[in-house]
């Protein structure tokens, strides 16, 4: 097991050769060490494998019992913490330590690392380091990392990347900083790029790749292997058959390839099974084709068949990442939020998102106060049943939620559509009533344990069982609406689903209430 440790320590002569040999005799073996002074202080990383059972705890005792030892930090590698903690006092090691950290450590370390800190790294970064960094990153880092290292370097480091990594990376950019980084580019890269920006980020056409072979059907075995030998492209183990037109014919897999005759045509070989996508399909669609055909590459085709660009089954993985991520926030009664970290978003970008969405939820659970003021004299004359308020809401809000996460679920693994309407409230209908007595019984008792009064016990059971109803019902149905206006229809998200059972259920309640007990 990998360890990553940082010693603060008083400088003292042989001070590293100590920290070394304390390291060895605990059965480490040293793959990466570095040591720094700043005033009368050593500050050391170092990274290395050890076989033993010792933990961690047991690590840093054993280094802090040496002399003029102030401080031990011990991580299992990779560790963004010990990482971050170096980085911050020495800027400069950063070319060093990319070396021995991939990329998404290396992001993590910079996100728990203060702005002005990360700015002074991003100088010394290597270029192709930079550019497997930025590809990952999320807007705020990469404006801050194109704003320090300038247009001219920007335009390098993008030199690095494959089209489709550098259009997801100019995206991010602010306009005034891609004009610049434009200027900069080479024609051919800059024509690449610019045809698949024409795309929505979250279309297929917004994750394809440019970087695939694409054949003529004319071509023989053997040149397009030699073509294939040249490793120029991303997607390098499904070759594409195309017409003198461009238009997509078919597709050899390249293990398949090496088994055919040397001489024989692309076009007579290949297969013609294909399932294409057109680039302004949703990238969740996209991914759902993929996992459903089992492909691990889905060509992009324009109206006319011809072939634009491959999705390959590592944007699909970052897609499925995105969209969990994504559905989490919605879930939660947050708007999208595009290559979102929380340790580096900013708080005016967190404002906007997170206030209109508490606003819109704030001027529809209003409606509730105007309906317990139009049953103000009912509610005065009887408090008793103010006190059941919550339990009503929030069982309504439940079970609400639980009817949305279910068909939500449904909607988003195909297993149905708006036109399974029918079948759906049915469903749901037929659940409600299971459940509807249930509750319904537990409310009666808990009721009377409170007020002591029959009517009152009655009141409660009956509301629960109806809102049971119409909050599963409701549940179920708003999802199905939001997916035929064209909205995610995990949009319709726990705070939302709550808030209009909470309208309803209260009507429910409260003017139950107000004929059983006469009271207006």
């Amino acid at each position: 097991m990998k360890r990553a440790v940082y010693v603060r320590a008083e400088d003292r002569p042989g001070l590293l050769r100590d920290l070394s040999d304390a390291i060895t005799s605990l059965g480490g073996n040293i793959e990466f060490s570095i040591a720094r002074k700043r005033e009368n202080e050593g500050h050391f990383l170092f990274i290395f494998e050890v076989e033993s059972e010792k933990s961690n705890e047991e690590i840093e005792r054993i280094i802090s019992e040496l002399k003029e030892v102030k401080e031990v930090t011990v991580e299992e590698f990779p560790s963004s913490e010990v990482f971050s903690d170096y980085l911050k006092e020495h800027k400069t090691i950063a070319s060093e330590i990319s070396k021995y950290v991939h990329p998404s450590d290396f992001l993590d370390a910079l996100t728990r690392m203060d702005e002005e800190s990360r700015r002074e790294v991003y100088h010394h970064i290597p270029q192709s380091y930079m550019a497997n960094l930025l590809h990952i990153s999320p807007k705020e880092i990469v404006e801050e990392a194109s704003s320090e290292i300038g247009p001219r370097t920007l335009s390098r480091v993008l030199g690095r990347m494959d089209p489709d990594e550098v259009a997801d990376v100019v995206q991010k950019l602010p306009s005034e900083i891609v004009r610049e980084v434009y200027k900069h580019m080479e024609k051919e890269s800059l024509e690449k790029v610019r045809g698949l920006l024409r795309y929505p980020p979250d279309s297929a056409g917004g994750i394809m790749t440019s970087s695939f072979p694409a054949l003529r059907e004319d071509v023989r075995v053997r040149d397009a292997l030699r073509t294939l030998s040249l490793g120029k492209f991303e997607v390098s183990d499904v070759l594409f058959v195309v017409d003198e037109e461009g238009k997509l014919l078919g597709y050899l897999k390249v293990l398949d390839l090496l088994r055919e005759d040397p001489e024989s045509n692309l076009g007579r070989i290949c297969k013609k099974d294909l399932v294409t996508v057109n680039p302004e399909e949703d990238r969740e669609e996209v991914a759902k084709l993929m996992v459903k055909y089992d492909i691990s590459r889905l060509p992009v085709v324009d109206e006319e068949g011809r072939l634009l660009g491959v999705v390959t089954i590592e944007d699909v993985a970052d897609v499925i990442v995105a969209e969990h991520g994504e559905d989490y926030l919605l879930l939660g009664g947050l708007p999208k939020m595009e290559d979102y970290r929380y340790l580096t978003a900013r708080p005016t970008s967190l404002f906007r998102k997170r206030f209109l969405w508490l606003l819109a939820i704030y001027l529809v659970e209003s409606v509730t106060a105007r309906i317990i003021k139009g049953f103000g004299v009912m509610i005065s004359e009887t408090a008793i049943i103010a006190a059941f308020i919550p339990l009503i809401l929030a069982t309504g809000g439940n079970v609400g939620s639980q009817a949305s996460t279910l068909v939500v679920r449904a909607l988003a693994l195909g297993e149905v559509t708006p036109r399974d309407y029918l079948r759906i409230v049915l469903k749901e209908l037929s659940t409600s009533i299971l459940i509807s007595p249930a509750i319904a019984s537990v409310g009666f008792v808990f009721a009377y344990t409170i007020s002591l009064d029959l009517r009152i016990s009655l009141i409660v059971s009956l509301a629960l069982g109806l809102v049971t109803i119409t909050a599963d019902i409701t549940g179920a149905l708003l999802p199905l609406l939001a997916t035929i206006f064209k909205v995610d229809p995990a949009t319709i998200s726990s705070p939302l689903i709550a808030t209009i059972s909470d309208v309803s259920g209260l009507v429910v309640y409260l003017t139950l209430a107000s004929l059983l007990l006469g009271v207006v």
